[in-house]
This record gives C-alpha cells, sequence and structure tokens, in this order.
C-alpha cells in the first residue's frame, strides 16, 4: 500500500522517530511505530482488519460525518485516521493524527 499524509506536520511526525517522541511521549509514540509498521506491511487492505492487527490497534471504520474514513487508536483520544482510495491499481492511505476527532 502506498502511505501519504493529510499534512505535512503529520508526514514529520511519522518519519522522524525523535520528533514522534517529543510529540507524543514514549507510550504513544510506540504504538503508533506500530500501527504504522502494520500499515506498511498489509498486503491489502483486508489485512488490517484480521488479527493480531485489529485487537491490537482496535482498527475501525468511522461513521457519520467521518464514514468512509478508518481508525486505529493510539490512546484513548489520540487516533491516526486514514482514508483508503485506489489509485492506478494501488491502495493509498491519506494518513492523519486526530486528537479528540469527535
Amino acid at each position: 500500500m502506498v502511505i501519504k499524509f493529510k499534512d505535512k506536520k503529520d508526514q514529520k511526525i511519522c518519519n522522524d522517530s525523535k520528533l514522534m517522541l517529543k510529540y507524543l511521549g514514549q507510550q504513544m509514540a510506540n504504538k503508533l511505530q506500530h500501527c504504522l509498521k502494520y500499515l506498511h506491511s498489509a498486503n491489502s487492505f483486508d489485512d488490517l482488519n484480521l488479527e493480531p492487527v485489529k485487537s491490537l490497534t482496535r482498527f475501525h471504520a468511522l461513521v457519520a460525518d467521518r464514514k468512509g474514513e478508518y481508525a486505529m487508536n493510539i490512546s484513548g483520544n489520540f487516533r491516526l485516521i486514514f482514508t483508503k482510495y485506489q489509485d492506478n491499481n494501488e491502495i493509498v492511505l491519506v494518513l492523519e493524527l486526530k486528537k479528540d476527532y469527535h
């Protein structure tokens, strides 16, 4: 899968472990790294809905005004939100780090 980012700040945080640690703290940075690892290693979008990924990240579809988007939990109210779309037969995920997205 191809991973893109909604904005440059999220991209910098997700691609720089020192910045990730500074911005999120040790526990959430570790969880985010695990989520990113799962996204990078998935062979298909459906792989994200399988165990152990689903239970470890609480992968779920969002509803209401965020219908069509999906989330993985980083902490109680911090989510990695992404939108899936097809581009040249590749699945592209557009990632967004979001705190208190409700």
